[in-house]
């Protein structure tokens, strides 16, 4: 990348370099009750077997949970009609769609 003027240019070969390696990186696959913890970066429980759900859509939200190993923020996206596929094993508080 040549960011010494403006506009700033981007070598092609460079380019298409970032772009494979980003459409080469392994998907996570989660199991019902495992999240994508966005601190050890990878699939992991729920702390304390507890979770918010945040809606999005009127059909689709986001459940937010802690690691159960790092206490850092965990997330994955389901839709209404898989939380009742959760109640086994997660207890899940609805929360309104505004962020505090």
């Amino acid at each position: 990348m040549i960011d010494d003027q403006k506009p700033h240019l981007i070598v092609g070969a460079c380019l298409r370099a970032f772009i494979l390696k980003r459409s080469n990186k392994p998907t996570l696959r989660l199991r019902a009750h495992e999240f994508n913890c966005l601190h050890c970066g990878t699939a992991r429980g729920a702390w304390g077997g507890l979770a918010d759900y945040i809606p999005h859509t009127s059909a689709r939200g986001r459940l937010e949970a802690l690691c159960e190993v790092c206490e850092g923020k965990c997330c994955k996206f389901v839709s209404k009609s898989q939380l009742l596929g959760l109640a086994g094993f997660l207890s899940v508080a609805i929360r309104n769609g505004a962020h505090a």
